[in-house]
């Protein structure tokens, strides 16, 4: 709180009411002129040439003052917390977000690597696939895809474009956008069309290639994820690392 009397002016009675209220402020700030007396040990014609010295009309008005400066000194605290919650919580996220993508381009293999571009640039036409979260990474690289002057086409429904999958042959390609690849539709999907159609097929997964034993997936592309059993609520999904993923790809494939 600040009271603008010189401190030139300022006599031994009027520094203490200054420091009492300062001190006491959020009990002081309603108090009546008398109370305020008995509470700081100060007479009610001192308070009151106190109030008219600091430049207000009556004590009422230098009471509406203290309110407001008390109103504005628990705002500034309320605010201080938030902030301090929000800065942190932002942190926590860029270290999760750091952490997914530095492991993620450890998990890169150069060589299957090389392979997913050379198939993608044989294709003629490409579908990329995936549902919930992953769709959005589908999005994203089927729209590089189509910047780079390839075919391209995404869906997170496979039922609704089942027809239009199956018109492609052996110079198509289907990449799956998945964080565990146990989807059964996905594998119904290979089996009973794409590798009878001979279209080759790549994986953006989490999982372990170990896992995926599917002998029709061409290449498997991993990207890092933390457990879900102890993922922080802060990173429910993978969207970062499948994103940074995308974005390594295609650069890599603009290189060709």
């Amino acid at each position: 709180m600040k009271i603008n009397i010189k401190e030139e002016r300022l006599t031994p009675t009027d520094k203490h009411i200054i420091r009492a209220l300062n001190k006491e402020l959020e009990n002081i700030a309603g108090m009546p002129i008398e109370s305020l007396g008995k509470e700081i040990s100060v007479s009610i014609s001192t308070i009151s040439k106190f109030v008219k010295k600091a430049g207000f009309e009556n004590y009422r008005k230098f009471q509406f003052f203290l309110q407001k400066s008390l109103d504005h000194k628990n705002n500034q605290e309320i605010y201080t917390k938030i902030s301090e919650s929000k800065n942190k919580e932002i942190l926590t996220m860029k270290n999760h977000d750091f952490y997914a993508i530095e492991e993620t381009s450890k998990l890169i293999n150069n060589s299957d690597l090389n392979l997913a571009i050379k198939l993608i640039n044989k294709s003629k036409v490409i579908w990329c696939l995936g549902h919930g979260n992953s769709y959005l990474a589908a999005l994203d690289f089927s729209n590089s895809l189509n910047l780079t002057e390839k075919i391209s086409f995404t869906t997170n429904d496979i039922s609704g474009s089942i027809n239009r999958i199956k018109m492609l042959k052996d110079s198509g390609l289907v990449i799956f956008f998945s964080e565990r690849f146990n989807d059964k539709e996905y594998d119904s999907l290979i089996e009973n069309v794409l590798s009878k159609n001979k279209v080759k097929v790549i994986v953006f997964t989490a999982s372990n290639k170990v896992f995926i034993n599917n002998k029709s997936v061409d290449v498997v592309i991993n990207f890092y994820a933390f457990e879900r059993e102890t993922r922080n609520t802060l990173i429910r999904n993978v969207k970062v690392q499948q994103i940074f993923l995308n974005n390594f790809v295609i650069s890599k494939l603009n290189k060709f």
